[in-house]
């Protein structure tokens, strides 16, 4: 029976370094066949993983050519994971006696299947962590590191950006808090912005940007009054867009104090304000509105 050696990294660098070439050359050497198992996720690119499967493939293919490179997916658990490697080993290489090898901060302690595994002792060479960190540092790039720039947006899909937008109501006058930029030539608009990865919750976004915005203002009983699709400046030539969630809260009693990217705020009758607003938000005037209708005709 021919012995297939098994190496499953994610190989998240822009080239081979020794520790890489280290293991890989091992496994080669030691067996009959070379397996190359690189892990994958459906997640867009990120820091942790910026290059998609095919790039890599194509690196490991340059230096070992007689090597098979498949993708592995990220699963749900350890066992599932350990699971689908078992079984795209044993169907690619049903004839084999395979075993699997890692070395510094691999897979090994998180296998959980029915194959050998075997350690191989590093060498000295830096973590692929170490090298991405020492990449997103350096600025001095020539005309290739921008044209990967270019290509990496390429990439991507498009997008839709989470943001939150609330109308502090004011019950004694009927009056909504709405906020003023000078780039809006005068007019006026909800008060709002973008989620933050620190949000727990669409609600704890909105109430967030509030008090950046508005000031440390005392509301309750923040409601969801529906949702848009927001024409924002920033991506007036873009194929992303802004999807709002909506909000109104009710005040209580604080000073208003404009903040954040907002010049003035100010209290505007309920039954008016689609006349001050801008006209990227009079969608969600008229969501209120309505909201604001149906509730009192009930």
């Amino acid at each position: 029976m021919k012995k297939l050696g098994v190496v499953i990294g994610r190989f998240q660098v822009p080239e081979l370094h020794a520790g890489h070439r280290h293991i890989l050359d091992t496994t080669r050497d030691e067996n009959d066949d070379l397996l190359i198992l690189l892990g994958t996720t459906e997640a867009l690119p990120s820091e942790r993983n910026p290059l998609p499967f095919s790039v890599r493939k194509r690196m490991l293919e340059e230096s070992y050519s007689d090597a098979t490179v498949l993708d592995t997916h990220d699963q749900p658990s350890n066992r599932n994971w350990s699971y689908a490697i078992d079984r795209c080993v044993r169907e690619r290489f049903p004839e084999h006696e395979a075993t699997l090898y890692g070395s510094r901060d691999s897979f090994i302690p998180f296998y959980e299947g029915a194959l050998p595994t075997r350690y191989v002792e590093p060498v000295p060479a830096p973590s692929g962590t170490d090298i991405r960190t020492e990449l997103a540092s350096d600025n001095t790039r020539d005309h290739r590191f921008r044209e990967g720039l270019i290509y990496a947006q390429s990439l991507r899909p498009y997008l839709s950006y989470q943001a939150v937008d609330i109308a502090p109501f004011r019950r004694a006058d009927r009056h909504i808090l709405l906020g003023k930029k000078t780039a809006d030539a005068g007019k006026l608009r909800f008060i709002g912005g973008f989620v933050d990865v620190s949000d727990a919750s669409l609600e704890d976004a909105a109430t967030r940007e509030l008090r950046e915005e508005a000031g440390d203002l005392i509301c309750e009983n923040i409601r969801y009054v529906g949702s848009s699709r927001i024409p924002d400046p920033r991506y007036r030539f873009e194929k992303d867009e802004v999807m709002t969630a909506f909000f109104v809260t009710d005040f209580h009693a604080g000073e208003t104090q404009a903040g954040d990217d907002l010049d003035e705020v100010m209290w505007i009758p309920l039954d008016e304000i689609e006349s001050y607003i801008v006209p990227g938000h009079l969608p969600l005037a008229k969501q209120l509105m309505d909201y604001f209708a149906l509730k009192e005709a009930r």
